[in-house]
């Protein structure tokens, strides 16, 4: 867990931005618990954002955590310290009667916790979005940092992806480390928690958004979830990625034990 106690680039930024003046002191101004969503890159976490808003019950699900769009948004509304940038956030949320939510990664929510920016509400419950499949993930990844395309919404940029073999093992290594340590540290805070896995919720994604509601004390009779607008980006491109990936494994000896 150490390096979840060092700030990130965005801990960082926001921090200079605001020229330090990021922690909240008061008591919870909300009378909504916080909605975390806590991900990382390219495990179906917007997919899964994209249906609790579609719910009509929580609202927000925006990064209000990464650098650039805190600046740009507190500099539109002239807001100079990060719990106004939050109130500013999430009252827009509130006032149509939804629980205010973020997108979290887990640098990101230590960022939260450091500040006390939690201290605005009165609790906070965190769903957890993983991919079974890591190896996958990895391959999204290090093919939408190439292309520049995070969602089926954006074009991508003229590239054409190189399969790079040292970067989707760092990305696998870093991803299961978010993972863990994402999972340790709402642990040690001992708030509620779940954990929504893409491979299931992407097959029916009903009975796991109910379970989400259920978690802030919503059970709708009824729930319609419109065809999410987001679409799976993975094609042919990525198999055979994968195929040269766990080849690589063969050929380098991995899976071969010493004579």
């Amino acid at each position: 867990m150490d390096w979840v106690k060092k700030p990130s680039e965005h801990e960082t930024k926001i921090s200079a931005h605001f020229n330090g003046k990021v922690r909240y002191d008061g008591a919870p101004i909300f009378d909504k618990p916080f909605v975390a969503l806590l991900f990382t890159n390219r495990c179906g976490s917007n997919l899964f954002a994209e249906y609790l808003v579609n719910t009509g019950y929580i609202g927000g699900m925006g990064e209000a955590t990464n650098f650039p769009g805190v600046i740009r948004r507190s500099t539109k509304f002239g807001i100079d310290n990060y719990a106004g940038f939050v109130r500013h956030e999430a009252e827009a949320v509130l006032a149509k009667g939804r629980h205010f939510g973020m997108k979290v990664a887990v640098n990101q929510l230590a960022m939260l916790l450091r500040w006390n920016i939690l201290g605005m509400f009165p609790g906070m419950v965190v769903y957890h979005v993983v991919r079974d499949d890591l190896l996958g993930q990895a391959i999204s990844m290090s093919i939408a940092k190439q292309t520049g395309q995070w969602t089926s919404k954006q074009e991508a940029k003229p590239a054409d992806p190189e399969f790079q073999f040292n970067l989707i093992s760092q990305i696998v290594e870093r991803t299961a480390l978010n993972n863990a340590s994402g999972r340790l540290l709402v642990e040690s805070i001992g708030a509620p928690y779940r954990q929504f896995r893409y491979e299931e919720f992407t097959a029916n994604p009903e009975p796991h958004i109910r379970d989400a509601l259920g978690m802030i004390g919503i059970a709708p009779e009824t729930l319609k979830l419109p065809e999410a607008t987001l679409k799976k980006q993975a094609n042919a491109l990525n198999d055979s990625f994968r195929a040269k990936f766990l080849g690589h494994l063969v050929s380098q000896g991995t899976l071969r034990g010493q004579p």
